[in-house]
């Protein structure tokens, strides 16, 4: 009898760990939910919507982001440092920075997903995209990854920061062509 059982319990788990590695293939990927999704206790999203904490208070970060991307001129008045800026240290590289990507084809910022290829060798389909996490009512962080009109691959990650009640650009990891470039 405890050998019957030991053996359905073999089974079991052998039939979980199988149905977890088939889930887990088949699963669906952050690009391809439609609206939010939770990672480690915060939102995650293609799309901002209204009801999201972000968008309350006397700035809405949509409206600011709207300005943001059509607007050089308010792009430019909306970039500071603070002590949560830790990559980029200065205005003046943080301003660089914002240059370089508007130059290399990164503007506007949204949420988008696009498949552009596969690579059968790593069985990976390749993706240009960007979204927005860490969602929180005076944070937010934007991911970017796309190939520009030249072919090359241009990343950028961006912080957000609601200070007194207004949205601002406060940090960016910028890839290696951005960085390259601010060296120059």
């Amino acid at each position: 009898m405890k050998r019957i059982l030991l053996i359905s319990i073999a089974i079991i788990i052998a039939s979980l760990s199988l149905s977890a590695q088939q889930w887990e293939k088949n699963s669906l990927r952050w690009y391809n939910v439609p609206s939010y999704y939770i990672e480690n206790d915060k939102v995650c999203a293609l799309k901002l919507n209204d009801t999201l904490p972000c968008n309350s208070g006397e700035e809405p970060f949509n409206e600011f982001l709207t300005k943001f991307n059509k607007n050089k001129k308010f792009r430019n008045s909306r970039y500071m440092t603070t002590e949560y800026s830790t990559v980029v240290p200065t205005e003046e590289m943080l301003a660089s920075t914002l240059k370089i990507f508007d130059e290399k084809g990164g503007f506007p910022i949204r949420g988008y997903a696009k498949k552009t290829g596969y690579d059968a060798e790593y069985d990976y389909t390749m993706y240009n995209y960007g979204f927005w996490y860490y969602i929180d009512l005076d944070y937010i962080v934007y991911s970017s990854s796309f190939n520009n009109r030249k072919g090359k691959k241009i990343s950028i990650i961006l912080l957000f920061q609601r200070i007194d009640d207004l949205w601002y650009c406060t940090d960016a990891y910028p890839c290696p062509a951005i960085r390259n470039a601010l060296m120059k």
